[in-house]
């Protein structure tokens, strides 16, 4: 018995009992006390919301039409179920290439393949527990999203060279592209490479370079970890993102349907893929994808509305309304009670009913998208925005049209790409011949906004430039810049006047709208340091 284990909350996830007593008399011998079971996904994850973890322990392959392993680590992961310190073994008796490979890319701690020894068990336990050490904590850091602080704990760490350096290194690597310190993220990934080629230290000098637009080299660094292991889907994923970003879509959906014949499992990237070909117009493809996205969907919590509008979209485009219209009602149906799947359903119907011309169900379909859009205003993705701005211009309801494009400048006046898109979207409506001058005026409304608040900072009027940057943040929920300088004002004031609840409050609100879109930001990393110190003070 070693006492490693004695205080370890280990949770056993299988669907046949014997399995489930036969590794719970191994952890026993081991020393775990605390140890309890669940013969199904849905179950293991009611457990880990009720519970704190060490160890889990997962079956692949839980039954017919039910979560497998690779959904329940991947809802485990989404939920933050999983903190840095728990270790998740995958224990499978199948070694398909589809099955491992999807397992395996939603990145368990291990892999055992049945059957196994008591002793290979204890073994690979022991190894995960000792590499893990150090790991708790930074994870309340990395919980607050404060990055800066989870680096400068890494290398407190790192200073007494513990055994488990390189695990410490690999995630001050991930910490620092998080942070948006792409430069420090280099130095860590070159520090290990110093010592030992490892893949992972590859692949984050990869990123990095993404990250700072390098993207010759970052497609040069994905394409040698291909030819090094054919089998790194990590690496594929990458080099799709780098080649569009290259403006070479045609080849980024190959090297995506790489992957995905890799791994057919995984549900985003075959979302991924749908997009993809859609915007390559290769609509079977995109609707091949779009109907497996769906149905991998079915035990997964990573199912959402945009497969089946995505689904809609292209069936449109075949001159297949019917079916179009089956799909778009289908969304609420599989959503029921979820805002954004009814709004992009009744988005969906109205441009299949304006394709078959039956000018007032379109109406009656845009008009309940432009209610829920109203009441949820600030909520709704820039995507499913813009759709709708394209059906209210096609049933002529040209008002709400330029709200809604106006809405998209207003949030994004810095996004260049989206910018363009709100242009081509003008182009084709009866606004065409005043759609630049729209643009224009609704960037040069934010700017001015922009620039009055950090004027009214430059002359000292602290209260009254937080004052007019609170309501401006208030009324443009996803425009990073102003919601970031709301931030700034009020830390300034702070710093320099002591802490305000009320402050406190509207700068955490703000910076919360932020790291929803951008955690990365490297202003919204600074000012979240600063937002810390002061509460911390």
């Amino acid at each position: 018995m070693e006492t490693i284990f004695k205080d370890k909350k280990v949770l056993v996830i299988d669907d046949f009992p014997e399995m489930r007593s036969s590794l719970r008399r191994m952890l026993d011998s081991f020393g775990v006390e605390s140890c309890d079971d669940v013969d199904s996904g849905e179950r293991a994850i009611e457990k880990m919301e009720e519970k704190a973890y060490d160890i889990v322990l997962c079956d692949y392959n839980l039954g017919l039409d039910r979560k497998d392993g690779q959904q329940v680590l991947e809802e485990a992961k989404h939920r933050e179920l999983l903190p840095y310190h728990v270790i998740f073994m995958m224990i499978t008796a199948e070694n398909t290439m589809a099955m491992v490979m999807g397992a395996v890319e939603y990145k368990p701690d291990d892999y055992l393949t049945k059957p196994f020894t008591k002793e290979v068990l204890h073994t690979r336990l022991k190894r995960l527990l000792e590499r893990k050490t150090h790991m708790v904590g930074l994870e309340q850091a990395i919980h607050n999203k404060e990055y800066r602080k989870a680096i400068a704990i890494c290398d407190s760490h790192l200073a007494s060279k513990p055994k488990n350096i390189m695990e410490l290194l690999k995630v001050k690597g991930g910490l620092c592209i998080k942070a948006g310190d792409f430069e420090l993220a280099v130095k860590t990934y070159e520090q290990v490479l110093g010592v030992r080629d490892l893949p992972w230290a590859r692949m984050g000098l990869g990123k990095s370079a993404y990250y700072e637009n390098r993207f010759e080299d970052a497609k040069k660094t994905f394409e040698g970890l291909i030819e090094q292991n054919k089998t790194n889907i990590e690496a594929y994923d990458w080099l799709a993102k780098v080649l569009v970003k290259l403006d070479q879509p045609e080849v980024a959906q190959e090297v995506l349907a790489k992957a995905v014949k890799l791994s057919p499992n995984a549900i985003r990237r075959m979302n991924q893929l749908g997009e993809l070909a859609h915007e390559n117009n290769d609509l079977d493809t995109a609707k091949k994808s779009y109907k497996k996205a769906i149905q991998l969907g079915k035990h997964s919590c990573l199912k959402g509305p945009e497969h089946f509008t995505g689904l809609a979209k292209v069936l449109v485009e075949q001159d297949n309304t019917d079916e179009a219209l089956e799909v778009a009602q289908a969304t609420r149906k599989e959503f029921k009670g979820n805002t954004d799947a009814d709004l992009q359903a009744s988005v969906m119907e109205g441009v299949i009913y304006t394709q078959r011309h039956e000018e007032d169900k379109a109406k009656e379909a845009i008009g309940k998208a432009n209610k829920i859009y109203e009441e949820n205003k600030g909520e709704v993705s820039a995507s499913v925005t813009m759709d709708m701005a394209k059906v209210n211009f096609a049933v002529g309801d040209e008002e709400h049209g330029k709200d809604l494009v106006q809405d998209l400048v207003r949030d994004h006046h810095e996004d260049d790409k989206l910018l363009k898109e709100v242009e081509a979207v003008l182009e084709n409506s009866s606004l065409k011949d005043e759609g630049k001058e729209i643009i224009e005026q609704t960037k040069k409304e934010i700017i001015d906004i922009n620039n009055k608040g950090v004027y009214l900072v430059k002359e000292g009027k602290m209260e009254e430039a937080i004052s007019f940057l609170e309501q401006a943040a208030d009324g443009l929920p996803n425009n990073k810049t102003i919601n970031l300088n709301a931030v700034q004002a009020m830390l300034l004031y702070m710093e320099r006047n002591g802490k305000d609840d009320s402050y406190i409050k509207k700068s955490r609100q703000f910076l919360d709208r932020v790291a929803k879109t951008d955690p990365a930001s490297e202003k919204y990393q600074r000012l979240a340091a600063v937002y810390q110190g002061i509460i911390a003070a």
